[in-house]
């Protein structure tokens, strides 16, 4: 009977084994099929409109660094482009102040993204210039009013302005500049609200990688099971949490997730993964709907670069962690 059970446990095993090695080779051909889609978008969008942009150069730049960690075949596009968005960022507007001053959150995340996969390329000059840009826009609030375009989009200008405040302060912890801005970090450290009233997996996701920035285990935990909440019957999330899932929602929650402390192979992370496996179109790219109040009932192309950029950044993390549970 022990020899039996062994057997089957055996089995079982080397049944678990083969999924786990299919599912990390899908996930592995899903990011190969992106980077192209990624690069060649991204270098038209350059092209044609010479702007970092709030959420697309960054996650370009993101992505395409991510996806190389996790041992996907990346151009010297990502490169090139953080020193093009690095020194476009630098130059002076027409008031005679750094470009960064109107665009702190996709240079937040441009720095994020170099802190993570580019540390051979020097960031010195655009801290410094992000550093000043915070404590110019700080408001009586301790917020930093969201820049561009971001705005219009289709949530309330509060929450878009809570998400802007949090991907800055993630920068700041990130860099080690947030105690510059007392104000903001004794709102960051009171307690959450009963009721949290957000509309946007963005901000649960961003408000997350924040907590565990600080170690607040108690924030961290809290945002963790509101997550597992919204999640979907299908495994994703949608940018908003009362729309159909979309790849942007759930790269974000997944990422955020893995990040925190989930592991690849726990229930909610394999349904996510599978819902992006799932999804992804042929040309590499995943379709989203405009985020914008007036652009949201149809799929938008910019919506999609960034869900794409997005869901590439989680699945990478995903590959990352797969190689690190089976050290363990």
């Amino acid at each position: 009977m022990k020899w039996f059970l062994c057997i089957c446990t055996v089995f079982f095993l080397g049944i678990t084994v083969f999924a786990d090695s299919e599912v990390a080779q899908k996930t592995r051909t899903a990011i190969e099929r992106s980077v192209p889609y990624i690069e060649s978008a991204g270098n038209t969008w350059i092209t044609t409109k010479q702007c970092v942009s709030c959420h697309r150069v960054n996650t370009m730049v993101w992505s395409l660094g991510a996806s190389r960690a996790a041992g996907a075949r990346v151009g010297e596009e990502a490169e090139e482009t953080l020193r093009w968005a690095i020194d476009v960022s630098l130059k002076a507007n027409d008031e005679g102040q750094p470009a960064v001053n109107g665009n702190k959150e996709g240079v937040a995340q441009l720095l994020l993204a170099q802190l993570d996969h580019f540390q051979n390329i020097s960031s010195t000059d655009i801290r410094e210039a992000f550093r000043q840009a915070l404590m110019h826009d700080l408001d009586e609030q301790a917020m930093w009013p969201a820049g561009g375009q971001l705005p219009s989009q289709k949530r309330s200008q509060k929450e878009t302005t809570e998400v802007s405040t949090y991907w800055l302060s993630l920068a700041a912890s990130r860099l080690g500049c947030l105690d510059l801005f007392p104000t903001v970090v004794r709102r960051l450290h009171e307690p959450l609200p009963a009721d949290l009233n957000a509309r946007s997996t963005e901000w649960y996701a961003v408000r997350l990688l924040l907590a565990n920035s600080l170690q607040d285990h108690a924030s961290a935990r809290r945002l963790r099971a509101d997550l597992f909440e919204y999640q979907q019957g299908n495994g994703g999330w949608g940018w908003l949490i009362n729309e159909e899932s979309d790849a942007l929602g759930t790269g974000l929650a997944l990422y955020a997730l893995l990040t925190s402390g989930s592991m690849p192979s726990e229930k909610q992370a394999r349904a996510a993964r599978a819902f992006l496996l799932s999804s992804q179109q042929g040309d590499g790219s995943w379709v989203v709907k405009g985020t914008k109040a007036k652009k949201q009932e149809l799929a938008q192309e910019t919506a999609g670069y960034w869900g794409t950029c997005w869901a590439t950044i989680a699945l990478a993390e995903c590959l990352l962690r797969d190689e690190v549970q089976q050290t363990q």
